[in-house]
């Protein structure tokens, strides 16, 4: 499947990657001791931080940023690399593999971001597919043990398609409710997302006869509320009757009534 596949795209980018970089091979024997680190360094750095961590990569690729402005990223590709060098298999190679792995996330448009974009949208099933019974249960348990607390960016993010991380947040949330995972937040922050909601009308009321002039870029740009972002994305009419039919969807009777978005 598809987790299985990405695993396996792996092992062959890390293995080919290395032999370019060091002109060296790697045996299989070596490798089998290579592999269960990187997988057991990314599932941690999903499992951790997994939508920063998304986050993070979709702008390195998009360049909008490099890899060394996100510092938990950062860190935790080093981190594997210095893992990786400190095996007792390599020799006087250990300086080049150190070097290797880090190159391995240099450019933006590398296959290694790719890889790890692909991860990005199941970091999930990384957590449990190739790995020992053993490992496997307790990858398993400490899963059960994490919760996942919401702030108000995220929930906005989540609520509307207008967002840049829609996408990426929404799968992130869809998939821990499937693995039966904790997800919290908090009254504060619904209340925060819900007058939001209520403040909308009055942008909407200034922006609706130009909606369907702007582009993606340009709303995130011009449009300062959300949900009225959110609308020009899902809606192709933008007349009141429209907005009003959205809009009720999240807000509630009050300007820090959260009913509504809280049963979404």
């Amino acid at each position: 499947d598809e987790g299985t596949e990405n695993l396996v795209n792996g092992q062959q980018l890390i293995r080919d990657t290395i032999y370019q970089l060091t002109g060296d091979d790697i045996e299989s024997e070596e490798f089998s001791r290579v592999w269960p680190i990187v997988q057991d360094e990314m599932a941690n750095m999903f499992l951790t931080n997994g939508i920063y961590v998304i986050q993070s990569i979709e702008s390195i690729i998009t360049n909008e940023s490099k890899i060394t402005e996100h510092n938990d990223l950062y860190e935790a590709i080093k981190l594997l690399a210095q893992k990786i060098a400190g095996l007792d298999i390599w020799g006087n190679r250990s300086s080049d593999i150190l070097q290797a792995i880090k190159d391995l996330f240099n450019e933006n448009d590398s296959d290694a971001y790719k890889w790890l974009a692909q991860l990005g949208t199941i970091y999930i099933s990384l957590c449990s597919l190739g790995l020992e019974p053993t490992a496997q249960r307790q990858i398993e348990e400490r899963l059960g043990d994490i919760d996942l607390i919401l702030d108000t960016d995220i929930v906005l993010s989540f609520l509307s398609r207008g967002e840049l991380h829609h996408e990426a947040i929404n799968h992130i949330v869809k998939t821990w409710q499937k693995i039966s995972g904790n997800i919290w937040v908090t009254p504060c922050v619904l209340e925060e997302a819900a007058y939001h909601a209520w403040i909308g009308q009055r942008e909407y009321e200034e922006l609706w006869r130009d909606l369907e002039k702007y582009d993606n870029k340009a709303s995130l740009r011009l449009i300062n509320n959300v949900f009225v972002r959110g609308f020009r994305v899902e809606s192709s009419k933008y007349a009141p009757k429209y907005w009003r039919w959205y809009i009720s969807n999240y807000k509630g009777n009050s300007n820090y009534d959260y009913s509504k978005i809280e049963n979404l």
